[in-house]
């Protein structure tokens, strides 16, 4: 993914610079991603007011997004995920399919280890 200006947007609509370090974080996520998720073949699992549940699936990669976009703490069951995933950048494992989400967090799990060596903050 060619981000071109991205750190220089980030570093514009961040508060203060201590946040700048953020941005090259988020970079280094959505590269790790972008193919995934762009030419993957995507599964909508659950879309509502709430919450927004999709599986991609690119080649060898698969992995899911669990987002909670409302401003208050959501518990939900998503049919379609199952299995052991890595718990994208958070450490750990899912290994459950009822995922307790606080307001606006976001839960990704891929098949394979995709986050070993990026850059943490």
């Amino acid at each position: 993914m060619n981000m071109g200006n991205g750190n220089k947007i980030l570093r514009q609509i961040t508060e203060d610079d201590k946040k700048i370090d953020l941005s090259v974080s988020c970079i280094s996520t959505l590269e790790t991603l972008e193919e995934t998720i762009l030419f993957g073949d995507r599964k909508i699992l659950l879309s509502d007011e709430n919450i927004d549940a999709t599986i991609f699936e690119y080649g060898d990669k698969t992995m899911f997004v669990v987002a909670n976009m409302s401003d208050k703490p959501q518990t939900v069951t998503v049919d379609g995920i199952s299995g052991v995933w890595h718990n994208f950048r958070n450490g750990g494992m899912v290994t459950d399919n009822t995922f307790n989400l606080k307001p606006h967090q976001v839960v990704i799990g891929t098949r394979m280890a995709m986050d070993e060596g990026l850059p943490t903050y």
